[in-house]
């Protein structure tokens, strides 16, 4: 292949950078917890070692090999965490070692080592909590397989044979076991590689395999293909391919060469198919076709509606660096005379004074570090897909004049890197991305130094290369910038083994090896290790113990069994049906204790609300017998047990934060606040700033401190912030109306949070009179301003200010002014009339509107009633559905006739489960057939 003598002139670098990698990771993988997502997967593991099959004992959302290769390691190894942990660090250092391999071979100097320096940089990390590497999620082993398989096909292409090609269906085999859109891609990559040898005697029939496979990846995004996924996936892919197979044609062997279609293509879906029908087989035995095709596979499940998170894609961005890369690519070669070479000196120098000079002014709120972060991110998300298309476009036009075998690589490189990069789709977050970038990473050295090395005839040829050095360093220390946060964390973990760690202490728990911090960024890991050391007291191995909403790694460090398939809530994930099989398997297998979280943490914090019919069989039956900070533990109001009462949560503890001054901003001791979640404290600089701080903090200060009271403020944090009314001409406007729609989704939603009990109405909540609010809520036209405002009128307990305000809005309503309506609803007495016209509302809002309904129907149950009739005779099945659910909460037996009619004649399967669902748990006298309730 091209590029041996680069490979050659320092074979060892790759290995000396893999070992580099595994000492780091290896020190990392000591530190933090995530207490959901990490539980989540090690305490699947740890059912399926405990005989559990996936699919049948419990809801999993990927394919067995993961589970069942986890499950060994605990089996051989023991139940611990540093078990599962350990493998990951093999894993990276592979990741890195086979990245660093990879761009090696084409690259050279500082380049080689920024793909593999961005591979370790660019992983998300929370420094005061958890790195998210450490998390064994399948994807960091489809990474190492998928960088396997590329180094496979390249060797096979190098020296063609049946086996090369067929371990490359393997490889890819086995990442489908482990993530199966991963393998998909993955199969993809293979085929159309494969495809090459045969381009030229069987062009048509290559052109439409490889359509067929483009065609198959171009179905997974069939929901989003032409929106902005098409275009930063597919297009790519595509451009790739037509690269990859137009360069085949004319330049990848000796024309005369015979090569046969079925060796390279036929081993690639032989190796695949060898390593994969076996168990699919046996899964089909055991499931069936359809819960195969479902729960297995995840095909026609809408699952990835459901996970979508939009790619954070900038039109603006893209052209400007798409203009930008023309004029780059363009310019050199008019540039000969002396002056035009000076000409593209200053036009460097000058688009580099451009840059810091933005780089300087531009508004910092959270620090120059978070700045430059979050700076890399977001031009990342248009430079990755960019670089795909310059890259496969070079190929296609042979502008860069490589030789064949330099050519190869690049165009197998790019075809490789956008394949790989699908498997960001469909929840396209910066984590997501970074870690379906691997190869992209590589890509963007390759355009980089393409453009340098054309740039560098306007200067002579040493300091050209000089020119070319300087430049990657660059990108390298940008690059180390961006790991700070993690070098931070590695240098702590160090000093504590070297005993000079202060700032970590050990996670007291037995089967963790884990480091925590001291302060309060560590009190929520450091009371949650005390429940679990709480329940093993009290002899809570081997019974029942359920966790809501993502706490299952309770059941693994304590050794509890999970009475239901699912331990992990979402909201949405699971559905109102499975929350129901839960609630029955609850009925079945009553656990001793229940462990909730209250507040639940922010991915969760809608949580309790979605899964109101958990919720209310939950408070019925179970009381708080022990908090330990956020953490509830429940048992049985039947239960003789007695502990002490519940303590105050957490989140308001006193600290030592330093007094706030009127003339300037403390960025530490917001942080700090940030951290510690003290509602009080920032309450307190909240009304400084909006009564002596405005006007003369710094914009990005004031930015700061607005994010922060939306984070985490409270009632009075926003009583300040309303009485400090912001035109929108100010440059802190979008701030300050943001803070107060966050603050108004905390205040609806904390109300929900198990244990919280009735609301209490505190009428002197504002400074501001309410004909003053309700004038304000009247002619406001900012959604997140008048949520606020209707949630300050609803907090308030006056109901005649509510009507007021409810007759303000207009009839027909969009999704927030119907939010609007439901909050202030859910404060009075009567008003069934308005709730009809919300009904079509509940499917759009799960996690708010049913809730609302639910909170209003407690003190109008003979009203409610009326509203789930009328729900369950409604045109869309979806309201149907939730309105069968909510007859549970409001729990009139008068539904019971109305449930009867729809289990038996709806026309869907979901509503007549829902319907057959509550009449079961209503105990009511008609009890439905099995047969009504078949899907």
């Amino acid at each position: 292949m091209g590029g041996q003598a680069r490979s050659q002139s320092a074979s060892w670098l790759p290995y000396a950078i893999g070992l580099g990698a595994f000492v780091y990771f290896g020190v990392l993988q000591f530190y933090g917890v995530n207490l959901g997502e990490e539980g989540a997967t090690v305490y699947l593991f740890y059912r399926t070692a405990h005989g559990q099959q996936p699919y049948v004992d419990f809801i999993s959302g990927y394919t067995p090999g993961y589970f069942y290769f986890h499950a060994s390691l605990l089996r051989l190894f023991g139940e611990h965490l540093s078990v599962v942990r350990v493998p990951l660090v093999v894993v990276h250092a592979l990741n890195v070692l086979l990245l660093a391999r990879v761009t090696r071979s084409i690259a050279g100097g500082w380049w080689a080592a920024a793909a593999s320096l961005a591979y370790a940089a660019l992983l998300p990390i929370v420094e005061t909590s958890e790195c998210s590497f450490n998390v064994p999620y399948p994807a960091w082993y489809c990474i190492c397989l998928f960088l396997a398989g590329y180094m496979t096909v390249r060797s096979a292409l190098d020296a063609p044979n049946w086996w090369r090609w067929s371990l490359a269906g393997l490889l890819a085999a086995a990442s489908f076991s482990f993530k199966p859109n991963s393998g998909l891609f993955q199969l993809a990559f293979c085929a159309i590689a494969a495809l090459a040898p045969s381009v030229r005697q069987k062009p048509k029939v290559t052109v439409l395999l490889a359509a067929v496979v483009l065609g198959g990846m171009a179905l997974v995004f069939r929901y989003h293909l032409m929106g902005v996924s098409g275009f930063v996936f597919v297009l790519p892919t595509v451009l790739g391919t037509i690269a990859w197979l137009e360069w085949a044609q004319v330049a990848l062997r000796d024309p005369g060469e015979k090569h046969s279609l079925l060796v390279p293509f036929g081993a690639v879906l032989a190796g695949f198919l060898g390593g994969t029908l076996p168990w699919l087989a046996m899964w089909w035995w055991r499931l069936g076709i359809e819960r195969l095709w479902r729960e297995v596979l995840f095909i026609d499940t809408g699952y990835e509606q459901y996970f979508y998170v939009p790619y954070a894609w900038s039109w603006a961005t893209f052209g400007l660096l798409a203009v930008a890369a023309w004029l780059v690519w363009r310019l050199p070669a008019s540039m000969v005379a002396a002056r035009d070479r000076w000409a593209g000196g200053a036009m460097l120098g000058a688009a580099v004074a451009a840059l810091g000079s933005y780089a300087l002014l531009a508004p910092k709120p959270e620090g120059w570090e978070a700045a430059v972060v979050s700076a890399v991110q977001a031009q990342l998300y248009v430079l990755l897909p960019l670089s795909h298309m310059i890259l496969a476009l070079l190929g296609r036009n042979r502008a860069s004049g490589e030789p064949r075998e330099g050519a190869e690589q690049r165009l197998l490189l790019v075809l490789g890197a956008t394949c790989l990069f699908c498997s960001a789709y469909p929840r396209s977050d910066f984590f997501h991305v970074a870690y379906a970038a691997p190869l992209s990473f590589v890509v963007c050295v390759v355009v980089a130094e393409i453009f340098v090395r054309r740039w560098s005839v306007l200067f002579s040829g040493q300091a050209g290369r000089r020119v070319g050095s300087v430049l990657a360093a660059s990108v390298v220390v940008l690059l180390v910038v961006c790991a700070l946060p993690q070098l931070r964390t590695w240098a702590s973990v160090v000093g504590f083994f070297a005993g000079r760690g202060e700032s970590l202490e050990w996670w007291d728990t037995e089967r963790a090896a884990v480091l925590i911090r001291r302060d309060a960024s560590g009190r929520r890991q450091a009371n949650f290790a005390r429940t679990a050391r709480w329940l093993g007291a009290q002899s809570a191995k081997g019974q029942w113990l359920f966790t809501f909403p993502d706490l299952d790694l309770l059941g693994f460090l304590v050794g509890t069994p999970h009475p239901a398939r699912i331990g992990y809530f979402k909201s949405g994930w699971p559905n109102h049906r499975v929350e129901a099989e839960v609630i029955d398997s609850l009925e079945q297998r009553p656990p001793r204790f229940v462990v909730t979280e209250s507040p639940a943490s922010l991915f969760f914090f809608d949580a309790p609300a979605y899964f109101f019919l958990l919720k209310d069989w939950i408070e019925k039956r179970y009381r708080v017998a022990e908090q330990i900070g956020s953490f509830q533990v429940w048992v049985s109001k039947d239960s003789s047990w007695v502990g002490p009462q519940p303590k105050d949560k957490l989140g308001n503890a006193s600290a030592s934060v330093p007094e706030v001054q009127t003339g300037s901003c403390n960025r530490e001791a917001l942080q700090r606040i940030r951290q510690e979640q003290n509602a009080s404290e920032i309450a307190r600089w909240v009304r400084t700033w909006a009564t002596a701080g405005f006007g003369s903090w710094d914009l990005g200060c004031s930015r700061l401190l607005l994010r922060v009271a939306g984070e985490i403020g409270d009632w009075s944090a926003g009583d300040a912030l309303a009485a400090r009314r912001l035109p929108r001409t100010s440059p802190l406007y979008d701030d300050w109306a943001g803070a107060l729609w966050n603050l108004a989704l905390r205040g609806v939603l904390l109300e929900f949070q198990l244990g919280a009990g009735e609301p209490q109405a505190t009428s002197e909540r504002t400074v501001l009179d309410w004909e003053s609010i309700l004038s304000w809520y009247g002619e406001e036209d900012d959604a997140r301003v008048r949520l606020y405002l209707a949630w300050l009128i609803a907090a308030s307990g006056n109901e005649s200010a509510a009507r007021a305000a409810l007759e303000r809005l207009p009839p027909q309503l969009a999704p927030v002014e119907a939010l609007e309506r439901a909050v202030l609803l859910s404060s009075l007495r009567g008003g069934a009339e308005a709730w009809f016209s919300l009904l079509p509302h509940m499917p759009k809002m799960p996690s708010l509107v049913p809730a609302l309904f639910v909170r209003w129907a407690e003190r109008n149950q003979n009203a409610a009633v009326e509203v789930v009739r009328a729900g369950l005779r409604d045109e869309n099945a979806a309201v149907r559905e939730i309105a069968a659910y909510l007859a549970v909460p409001v729990g009139r037996r008068e539904l019971c006739v109305d449930l009867q009619g729809a289990a038996s004649r709806d026309a869907r399967g979901e509503v007549r489960f829902a319907a057959a669902w509550a009449q079961k748990t209503l105990a009511c006298s008609e009890p439905c057939t099995s047969a009504a309730v078949s899907g």
